[in-house]
């Protein structure tokens, strides 16, 4: 999915995954959905939307954008603060953008990842930063 900033993702999604490939261990598990409340609060819903609960990320953020594809998620704030989860949301770990002895502070207003390696971030002052490891390295543009 692509990444947005406010709201909620809209498209067509299939609601279940097959957790295992062998026929004898077949289970579903729900693919969460997830979005961004005016007040900047990060929510995730397994049931298609008919219910949402608050994801716990950090205190006091406010969160302006939002990027979710398989399991990982990614959101951003002001003054850079970007947190990603591997796990649907159940950890969520704080990056630090930097390339070049430079920080990426501006805020986050959009991003974006083609995969879970292949990403963009968009800040308040037009900067754009990419990286091409999952969020391992950035580089400035």
């Amino acid at each position: 999915m692509s990444g947005f900033a406010g709201g909620q993702a809209k498209g067509t999604m299939p609601q279940k995954a097959v957790a295992s490939n062998a026929p004898s261990r077949m289970k579903t598990v729900p693919i969460a959905q997830w979005r961004l409340t005016a007040e900047g609060a990060v929510q995730k819903s397994l049931d298609s939307g008919h219910s949402w609960q608050n994801a716990l990320v950090s205190r006091d953020v406010a969160f302006r954008s939002l990027c979710s594809i398989k399991q990982e998620v990614w959101v951003g704030a002001n003054a850079g603060a970007l947190f990603h989860s591997v796990d649907s949301g159940q950890t969520w770990n704080q990056i630090q953008p930097a390339a070049a002895n430079q920080k990426l502070t501006s805020d986050i207003v959009h991003i974006e990842f083609s995969d879970p390696a292949h990403g963009l971030i968009s800040t308040s002052n037009g900067e754009v930063w990419s990286t091409s490891d999952g969020g391992q390295s950035w580089r400035r543009k």
